[in-house]
């Protein structure tokens, strides 16, 4: 009992010494999936959270904005695809090339916090992988040929003995 209030204790205390933190989801998003950047470590009571493009909280740079009523603003760099949830994660849907770069988080909870990370998105994979009936084809094929093989090496092997016997 008292190890797990220690763990508990420590933890905590480590998110707010190490701040808040961007994770993206999924790790390696492709155009056109939906992206979620997901804020973690946000300690205390949350006054509010702002997401901007760019390195840094230049107010002109805002996309958007969520209270602690919920109330959700929208900024200058505000695009349809983007929403916000209530833990103040970003949702950019349908993600397209001219959405990748930096993205800001700024929280106001027990202190000012924020946070940068870049978002890149690449092209989705065209190509389909190969079905089990394909690979179970490759397989024999590969196998037939080596047989086949096999067979014409012993074939002219054997001629080749029987023609160097009689001489």
């Amino acid at each position: 009992m008292r190890v797990g209030l220690l763990l508990v204790l420590v933890a905590s205390w480590m998110s707010s010494a190490l701040g808040i933190s961007i994770e993206i989801y999924p790790p390696n998003p492709t155009v056109n999936q939906t992206v979620i950047l997901n804020v973690l470590g946000i300690a205390g009571t949350v006054r509010y959270i702002e997401w901007y493009t760019g390195p840094d909280t230049n107010a002109t740079n805002q996309i958007i904005r969520i209270n602690e009523a919920g109330r959700i603003t929208t900024g200058n760099k505000f695009f349809p695809e983007a929403s916000l949830f209530p833990n103040g994660s970003l949702q950019i849907s349908n993600a397209q090339r001219s959405r990748a770069g930096y993205y800001t988080v700024s929280v106001q909870a027990e202190k000012l916090l924020q946070e940068t990370v870049l978002l890149t998105l690449s092209e989705p994979r065209t190509d389909k992988p190969l079905s089990s009936l394909a690979i179970a084809g490759i397989v024999i094929g590969v196998l037939v040929g080596i047989g086949l093989l096999i067979g014409v090496s012993l074939c002219l092997y054997k001629k080749c003995c029987a023609s160097a016997s009689f001489s």
